[in-house]
């Protein structure tokens, strides 16, 4: 009850943004039961969050040995590699969550993401594609395969995929300004 009590704890701070003192609730969790894959996780959610992705990194391992398809946890940690650098493994994580399950929308994502960046936007396209189908909401995917479109020349493609996402943007209403921004650069450049 002892480690359950810390964990959510830190679950309700780190909700608030207050990611030091979840982390300091979580590993009060983990004086009390080491094993559970989510405070790891958690905690190192909370570590990237305040920049520290060194000490956010063994967590996640953890996480993972105790829970290896921990899909949620192994996307997460592939973030964090992206933000660190580590793009090649990042895409491994990536690889292992869609090898496991080819359902998981977040890992398509995130892996069209990865692609685009090393500028396969052919490839990057067809994660894309796949996570928006698996959800259509998802409304990164379709921001980075409004990108991805274009980097392949397809601007009908990307002008219908920036169309879309402006019809599914809640977020902040400043980015829904430079998402019509760009519907009317592709709409001016046609000839």
């Amino acid at each position: 009850f002892d480690h359950r009590a810390a964990f959510l704890k830190g679950r309700i701070l780190q909700t608030l943004g207050r990611n030091e003192d979840a982390a300091a609730a979580y590993r009060v969790a983990l004086d009390q039961h080491p094993n559970y894959a989510n405070t790891h996780h958690n905690l190192a959610g909370a570590l990237t969050a305040m920049g520290d992705v060194e000490g956010a990194l063994p967590h996640f391992h953890r996480a993972l040995e105790i829970r290896p398809v921990y899909h949620e946890a192994r996307i997460n940690l592939a973030n964090t590699l992206v933000r660190s650098g580590d793009i090649a493994s990042a895409k491994r994580q990536v690889g292992y969550v869609i090898e496991q399950n080819d359902r998981i929308p977040k890992a398509y994502g995130l892996l069209g993401a990865i692609l685009l960046h090393e500028g396969d936007a052919r490839s990057s396209v067809a994660a894309l594609e796949r996570a928006i189908q698996l959800d259509p909401e998802f409304v990164d995917a379709y921001n980075n395969l409004a990108v991805a479109y274009e980097h392949a020349g397809r601007p009908d493609a990307a002008l219908a995929t920036w169309r879309a996402l402006s019809q599914r943007w809640k977020r902040d209403p400043r980015y829904l300004d430079s998402i019509k921004a760009e519907i009317r650069r592709l709409e001016e450049s046609k000839p």
